[in-house]
C-alpha cells in the first residue's frame, strides 16, 4: 500500500462493486435507470484501471493485454444521458437508433481489437508507427468533443426537468438532481475553458 494505490484501489473497487449492485437491483426491480447507473459507475473504474494497477505494481494490462483496446471514454458520455435520461422519464426504452451512439467507439476499438488479435509484434509495429503518433491529438480532441456534447445534453436535460418538476412537486428536494448536475459540472469543468464555456452557454 502507497499514498498512490490505496485510494486508487478503494474508488477502483467500490465503483465496481456499486455498479454490480446497480445493475442487480435494475434487474430485479426492471429499472432501465439502475442499470445505466451500473455502467457510469463501471465506465468510472475503467477510466482509472490503468492507474490501479500501474501504481500497484501489477504489469499484466501491459504485457499480456498490450494493446487490447480497454478505452471506455466515448461510451461514458452516452451513459451518463441516457442514465438522466431513463431517470427523469419512466417510459423511456431503448430503440435501435440509439446505436448510433456507439459508432465513435466502434471506429476506434474495432481496428484496435483486429490488431491486437494479429499478435504482439503486430501491436508493437502499430504502436510505433508515425500514424498511431499523429492520431494522438485528432483521438483527444475527440475525447474532449464527446464530454462536452453529451454532458452539455445532460446539463440541458436537467435544466428542462427541473423546470417541469417545479408545476407537478411541491416538494423539490424529493426530487431533485441537483447532486447530479454538480457531478456531470465537476467533470466538464476539468476541460480547458470549461468553465466559461457553461456560462455562455447558461448551463451554470
Amino acid at each position: 500500500m502507497s499514498f498512490y494505490t490505496t485510494p486508487l484501489q478503494f474508488g477502483y473497487f467500490l465503483a465496481l462493486a456499486m455498479s454490480t449492485l446497480f445493475w442487480i437491483r435494475g434487474y430485479r426491480e426492471e429499472r432501465l435507470s439502475d442499470g445505466l447507473l451500473g455502467w457510469v459507475m463501471f465506465f468510472l473504474a475503467m477510466e482509472i484501471q490503468d492507474y490501479t494497477f500501474g501504481f500497484s505494481g501489477i504489469n499484466y494490462l501491459w504485457e499480456e493485454l498490450n494493446g487490447f483496446p480497454r478505452g471506455t471514454a466515448l461510451l461514458f458520455g452516452p451513459a451518463v444521458y441516457f442514465y438522466l435520461k431513463a431517470q427523469t422519464n419512466r417510459d423511456f426504452k431503448f430503440q435501435r437508433k440509439h446505436l448510433f451512439h456507439l459508432i465513435p467507439w466502434l471506429i476506434l476499438t474495432v481496428p484496435n481489437l483486429i490488431i491486437f488479435l494479429k499478435g504482439k509484434y503486430a501491436v508493437q509495429a502499430w504502436q510505433s508507427s508515425d500514424l498511431n503518433n499523429y492520431l494522438g491529438y485528432p483521438l483527444t480532441a475527440l475525447h474532449w468533443g464527446s464530454y462536452v456534447f453529451y454532458f452539455t445534453k445532460s446539463l440541458q436535460l436537467y435544466k428542462s426537468y427541473r423546470a417541469w418538476s417545479k408545476d407537478q412537486f411541491s416538494d423539490q428536494d424529493i426530487i431533485s438532481f441537483t447532486w447530479f448536475r454538480n457531478m456531470v459540472y465537476a467533470m466538464l469543468n476539468k476541460a480547458p475553458y470549461g468553465h466559461s464555456f457553461f456560462k455562455r452557454c447558461n448551463l451554470v
